[in-house]
């Protein structure tokens, strides 16, 4: 499976600066993990239309990409960035249970197959450790 990741940059100025973020692309145990660990917090939106996933940001982001698995269960055939750098796209390879949880600067989306059952995967132990969590929300 070929992940394509597509990333427009505008060649004119924003009103805000672009907050950085890494990217990563996580994959085992039958789900993926999409994670993004921005620079200073932003705030975020996570949707879900059909086999595509929706991420807005309150903030306008600049993305670099970090890990990303070359895997099967990995669901995710693209990413893309809109031009104005405030919402991105990943598009599934299949339909999915989405779980979106929030800790800190970092968002974690999780991309799990239909057929689970149960609570989401946890997250790292650091994260939880570190108190910043808000609860996993299913994302429709």
């Amino acid at each position: 499976m070929m992940i394509l990741a597509t990333l427009a940059f505008p060649a004119c100025g924003l009103a805000e600066e672009p907050v950085k973020a890494e990217t990563s692309l996580l994959s085992g145990r039958g789900y993926a993990r999409f994670v993004i660990t921005f620079a200073e917090d932003v705030g975020t939106k996570v949707e879900v239309a059909g086999t595509i996933v929706v991420i807005r940001f309150e903030r306008p982001i600049k993305p670099s990409i970090g890990k990303i698995h070359d895997d099967p269960a990995v669901y995710v055939e693209a990413f893309n960035l809109d031009p104005d750098l405030s919402v991105m796209r990943m598009s599934l390879d299949r339909k999915a249970i989405v779980y979106s949880t929030k800790a800190g600067k970092r968002l974690f989306v999780d991309l799990l197959p239909e057929a689970w059952s149960g609570p989401p995967p946890n997250l790292p132990a650091d994260v939880v450790r570190d108190g910043t969590m808000q609860q996993p929300q299913k994302v429709n």
